[in-house]
This record gives C-alpha cells, structure tokens and sequence, in this order.
C-alpha cells in the first residue's frame, strides 16, 4: 500500500489464486464428461445441480472480479482496470441471469424470458475466469503462494 492508500499485492492474490484453481475444477469436470472421457465417479454426477452450482459460481466469480478491479489500482497511474470491470459486470449478468430463470425469479415479468445459453458455454467460460485468475494473481502480481 502506497501513501495514497492504493494496494497492489494483498492476500486477496492467494484468494484469487485458490478461487481460480477451484473454478477450474468445477468448470472442467463437466467439459471431461461432454467429450467422453471416463473419469471414475464422473457418472454418477447430477447435471441439473451442477449447472446451478456453475451458475452460482459465475456469479460469485463476476462480482469478485468486479470487486477486485475496484480495489487493485494500476501501480503507475492509480487508475482502476477497466477491462476487469467490464469483464467483471459481464460475468456476473451471464451467470445472473440463467440463475434467475432457473430459480423462477423472474416470473413475475408479463413477458416469457427466453434465454437459453448452452452449459458448455458455461463451463467454458468458468474455465477461463479461473485461468484468468491462476494467471493474475501467480504472474502479474508476483505472489509467493506459499
């Protein structure tokens, strides 16, 4: 922390290093059993829970993202990262949005929303904001993890 009171390393880079690893996980588990590979205890996985579990977790994982470009400054103008805010805000409505019409929230609407985005979508997608994480916090922040 500088005298103006911006962060540039934290232990948020362990958090986002671990949150990135377990996104990865989630995300790539399904995507295992979409191209048919055999991995044992795979078969016996619920799909529609675990669709809601990846809706959730693209949530969560937008909105600390768009947290995190809040609260890291750019070390030699001070400014905010614009793109991770934007990437951020977009995350969070693509894992907001299906996790409403799943949970029946917006049905109050006079209008049927109809918005079907595939899972592997889904899945591939929290596959690359873990690895944007892993990435951001080992490599642009130079942590030490341990």
């Amino acid at each position: 922390m500088d005298k103006r009171g911006f962060s540039y390393t934290s232990s948020r880079s362990r958090i986002s290093f671990f949150l990135g690893a377990i996104c990865i996980l989630i995300g790539i588990l399904p995507l295992l059993k979409f191209v048919n590979v055999v991995v044992p205890g795979l078969d016996t996985l619920d799909m529609n829970i675990y669709d809601l579990i990846v809706k959730v977790a693209l949530f969560i994982g937008g909105i600390f993202l768009l947290y995190d470009s809040f609260a890291i400054r750019n070390m030699l103008t001070g400014r905010v990262k614009g793109t991770s805010i934007l990437a951020g805000f977009l995350l969070a409505v693509i894992g907001a949005i299906p996790l409403a019409l799943h949970l029946k929230l917006l049905s109050f609407l006079p209008f049927i929303v109809a918005l079907s985005i595939p899972s592997v979508v889904l899945y591939g997608l929290l596959v690359f904001y873990g690895v944007y994480l892993v990435v951001d916090a080992y490599l642009v922040r130079a942590t030490r993890l341990f």
